[in-house]
C-alpha cells in the first residue's frame, strides 16, 4: 500500500508554536492590537515571548499558527471598543485541558516505604472524563486498587 501524496498547502503550521500560542491565550495574556497604530504588533509581542523557548519563529511561522488555531476554532477575534483582542474559544479551553493534562508526569524514585493513596468521585454523567482520568492515573504509574482508589508508592507534590 502507498502512502497518499500530502499537500503541501494543507499541511499544518509548527504543532510546538501553536501550542505556546494557545497556552498564551489560555493564561489570559489579553492581546490587543490597534491596526491603524500598530498592525504587527501582536506578531512582535508573540515572537518575544517564545523566544526563549523556541528557535526565533518568523512572522510567517506566527501568521500560520494564528490561522491555524483560529481554523480549528481553539481562537477568536472579537472587536472590542475599536481594539482587536484574542480570546480562547471552549473548544480550545478544552484543547488546553487536554495538553495540561498530558503534561502532568510523576518522577519514579526509589520507594519510601509508604503508599500514597487518591481517591476520586466524578460523577456517572462524566463517564468519558472519569475514562480518561484513570487511563491517565494508570500512565503515571498508579496501581488501581479499587473502583476510584488508586496507589502510588513514590512521592507526588508539585
Amino acid at each position: 500500500m502507498t502512502k497518499p501524496k500530502s499537500n503541501p498547502l494543507a499541511r499544518k503550521p509548527n504543532e510546538t508554536l501553536s501550542i505556546y500560542v494557545l497556552k498564551l491565550v489560555g493564561l489570559g495574556v489579553v492581546f490587543t492590537a490597534v491596526s491603524i497604530l500598530s498592525p504587527t504588533f501582536l506578531y512582535a509581542v508573540l515572537r518575544s515571548y517564545i523566544r526563549h523557548k523556541l528557535n526565533p519563529p518568523t512572522k510567517n511561522q506566527i501568521q500560520n499558527s494564528l490561522k491555524y488555531l483560529k481554523r480549528k476554532r481553539f481562537i477568536a477575534y472579537e472587536n472590542r471598543h475599536g481594539k482587536i483582542q484574542m480570546v480562547l474559544t471552549k473548544l480550545g479551553k478544552r484543547r488546553l485541558s487536554k495538553l495540561q493534562l498530558s503534561e502532568i508526569a510523576i518522577k519514579a524514585n526509589t520507594w519510601d516505604g509508604q503508599w500514597r493513596l487518591l481517591t476520586f468521585d466524578i460523577p456517572e454523567d462524566h463517564k468519558a472524563a472519569r475514562h480518561v482520568f484513570r487511563r491517565k492515573l494508570k500512565e503515571m504509574g498508579f496501581y488501581h486498587f479499587q473502583r476510584s482508589v488508586f496507589i502510588l508508592p513514590y512521592p507526588c507534590e508539585k
